[in-house]
């Protein structure tokens, strides 16, 4: 017996079982027979349910409007006008019993897990439909007084290739979409960098207008408060209080417009020498600890690696104000956190091609919703005594080294410098060549 023989025959015991349940009727289920290339009835009405998927078939009942009339207990419905008038009843009965059968017996249709079937709603018609030439099969159901109802099923080999064309053009597209996806993805990213590129290319202007222009009346300020100073009786205490005020004031200001000015500029390295590793970070360290640290009971912990170099060639002055940078970020971040606690590290480490610059504190935790924005400039999340410059400064000094700056975080957040290591007697144009690829 074929696939479809054998599915047409569970389909007409299906009905056959349901009918007799529902109705009480003798009903006789015949030897299921194949047949050529089409379905053939002489019946006038048909209900059906089309299985689509990875495979195509139908499920087909046959039957005329007399025994419809003795099923359903419609006496005179085999006229053509009470049969209209009870047509959406009698659709919903064999409706209802197609659902129930197809549902049960859809299962066996499932012979690996690459098949996918799905059931369309019952579909009914009146009259003589026509089918396309495919390879289907019939069972009879046949009633005490020898009305017969057909079952016919079907699997069309054409539409089934279809289906399977179908799944596959469905995989490239999606495929494709992923792909499309992804270049969009990019393409908006390289957008997003233009547009950054150009706002801060118009903020170094206005940065070097700015620093330009209070410059000249902070100069002045400066140095009427000298001369206010010298003038004053050092006795009078209130008076030299208020004079070391603006002298303090003065000196932020002057701060702020340095940074100011090394932001305007592209950031280049001015001069490059080859200094000692260890003689470099303990001098930053002693600078840093002797101006401010230690006025918030904060020791830096140095570590340089036995690994790393005894000397290396860099931008000595820019690469000591890009780390004096994040230390002054780190006693920052610590203010908050109890003396006992704090911890700031600065670790050396070394690789092949690369000198990595560690410095991690566990003060304030950097939310993630920030580190798109963390090397910007003018981007701060202290008061507004600060500016915002330094880690845009930092990313600069990085770069101009050909290096990269990055921010890991965990239980202590880390800021890592990794520059590569330079060549002895790099020169400047060399340096500059490549901050420019980087």
């Amino acid at each position: 017996m074929s696939s479809v023989e054998k599915h047409s025959l569970d389909f007409a015991q299906k009905i056959s079982d349901i009918l007799k349940s529902s109705f009480a009727c003798e009903i006789d289920v015949s030897k299921t027979i194949e047949l050529g290339d089409t379905i053939v009835s002489d019946k006038c009405y048909y209900a059906s349910i089309l299985i689509t998927g990875t495979q195509y078939g139908e499920y087909i009942l046959a039957l005329n409007k007399k025994t419809i009339a003795k099923l359903l207990e419609m006496p005179g419905v085999e006229r053509e006008e009470a049969f209209k008038a009870e047509l959406q009843d009698i659709n919903g009965v064999f409706g209802e019993f197609l659902n129930i059968v197809v549902g049960i017996i859809l299962p066996d249709l499932h012979k690996s897990a690459e098949t996918r079937l799905t059931m369309t709603a019952p579909r009914f018609f009146v009259g003589k439909p026509v089918y396309p030439q495919v390879k289907a099969a019939k069972s009879t159901l046949t009633l005490s007084d020898g009305d017969t109802i057909e079952c016919f099923f079907y699997m069309d080999s054409m539409k089934l290739e279809i289906a399977k064309s179908y799944q596959e053009t469905l995989e490239k597209l999606q495929s494709n979409f992923s792909k499309l996806k992804s270049a969009h993805d990019r393409i908006a990213s390289q957008q997003y960098q233009l547009v950054k590129a150009e706002k801060m290319a118009s903020l170094g202007v206005l940065s070097a207008g700015v620093a330009h222009n209070l410059n000249t009346p902070l100069g002045t300020i400066s140095m009427a408060c000298g001369a206010v100073k010298k003038g004053i009786d050092p006795s009078a205490n209130a008076a030299m209080k208020s004079v070391a005020a603006i002298s303090n004031a003065t000196s932020r200001m002057a701060n702020i417009i340095k940074t100011l000015r090394m932001y305007s500029t592209k950031m280049t390295l001015k001069d490059t020498a080859k200094v000692s590793l260890r003689g470099l970070m303990e001098s930053i360290v002693a600078d840093f600890e002797s101006s401010l640290s230690l006025e918030l009971g904060v020791r830096v912990k140095l570590e340089i690696s036995p690994e790393c170099p005894e000397e290396i060639v860099c931008g000595v002055e820019e690469l000591r104000y890009a780390l004096q940078n994040l230390l002054q970020n780190s006693v920052e971040a610590l203010k908050d956190i109890d003396v006992s606690e704090r911890k700031l590290n600065v670790i050396i480490k070394n690789t092949e091609e690369n000198i990595v610059f560690e410095v991690s504190d566990n003060g304030r935790k950097i939310d993630e919703a920030e580190l798109s924005s963390l090397f910007d400039p003018f981007f701060t999340t202290k008061d507004s005594a600060h500016p915002g410059l330094g880690l845009a400064i930092v990313k600069g000094v990085t770069e101009a080294h050909q290096g990269r700056v990055e921010v890991v975080l965990g239980e202590e957040k880390c800021f890592k410098i990794t520059i590569p290591k330079l060549k002895s007697g790099l020169n400047k144009d060399e340096n500059n060549e490549g901050a420019k690829a980087a």
